[in-house]
């Protein structure tokens, strides 16, 4: 299941806000994009301090124009604490971020191994040209977004001190370790995430220069950045929300309830199974549905 996390570049020090009709306007502007799935690459969190760490309403996730009736679903169905609540999201200004970047290049080639020098220095130059003022890291899409705010903080705490004193301690040696221990043709991807197919090589990662340096890297196509011109007959998806949480919870109820309603009517395993089957089929084409843009 995928649940993407950006690191991108706003007009302005803080996330878009849906109540103010800011959505449309941010997608539109383009600019660089890397994505990551359900995880914030480690080279991202060494760009941010723990004062960077700030808070978003989950409300302004939805566009009040676009997703109009998926808002009006979700004030419908939801108590005060889920339209009150919000998320951790990291964002800072890009040259102090570039210079945090920097000064831990050393204590996080210590930790990952000096074979990611090559990457690390490309991913901050990339860092540097292509990005605007402000570094912004959109965590809506993580599965524990609402709940995120204590590791992320830890996470950012552990890089002020591995800044400070060389040592990592947990969680940050764990993430350290999985890149250490990653395969060459994973390294990238895993250490700052993946590029769109933009036709500008300004925007496109990983940079020409990082290709050359590192062959084993190969160009990831976005799902929601089409990387060739047939692309614009592909099915169009609208960016993740509450409402989405809310629906695969759902389908998942739904599987549970067409298995086990069989099993207790037929005591029948193969029943039970077609059963659960038809419902897997029926709840994922739904949920593809509902997330289509019109």
């Amino acid at each position: 299941m995928s649940h993407p996390v950006f690191l991108e570049s706003p007009p302005w020090p803080r996330m878009p806000e849906g109540g103010r009709g800011e959505w449309p306007g941010y997608f539109a502007q383009g600019g660089p994009s890397l994505e990551a799935n359900a995880r914030i690459p480690l080279f991202w969190q060494a760009l941010f301090a723990p004062d960077d760490l700030q808070q978003a309403r989950s409300l302004d996730e939805f566009d009040p124009d676009s997703e109009a009736v998926e808002l009006a679903e979700f004030r419908e169905g939801a108590t005060r604490a889920q339209l009150e609540a919000t998320y951790p999201y990291l964002v800072a200004e890009r040259d102090a971020a570039l210079t945090r970047l920097l000064a831990r290049r050393d204590a996080l080639l210590g930790l990952v191994g000096e074979r990611y020098r090559p990457i690390f220095d490309a991913f901050a130059d990339y860092v540097r040209n292509a990005y605007g003022p402000y570094l912004l890291v959109r965590t809506g899409g993580l599965p524990d977004a609402e709940d995120a705010t204590g590791w992320l903080s830890a996470q950012l705490q552990c890089l002020v001190a591995l800044e400070r004193s060389g040592e990592a301690s947990a969680p940050l040696a764990d993430d350290a370790d999985e890149l250490a221990r990653a395969h060459d043709r994973d390294a990238v991807w895993l250490a700052t995430g993946s590029g769109g197919g933009s036709d500008d090589p300004a925007l496109a990662w990983p940079s020409l220069a990082l290709r050359k340096a590192w062959p084993a890297c190969v160009p990831l196509p976005r799902s929601s950045r089409p990387a060739n011109d047939d692309a614009g007959d592909r099915p169009r998806y609208r960016p993740p929300s509450r409402l989405d949480n809310i629906l695969e919870w759902l389908a998942a109820l739904i599987f549970a309830a067409a298995a086990l309603g069989t099993w207790f009517a037929t005591r029948s395993l193969w029943l039970s199974a077609l059963a659960a089957a038809v419902a897997t089929v029926v709840t994922v084409w739904g949920l593809l549905w509902l997330k289509r843009e019109r």
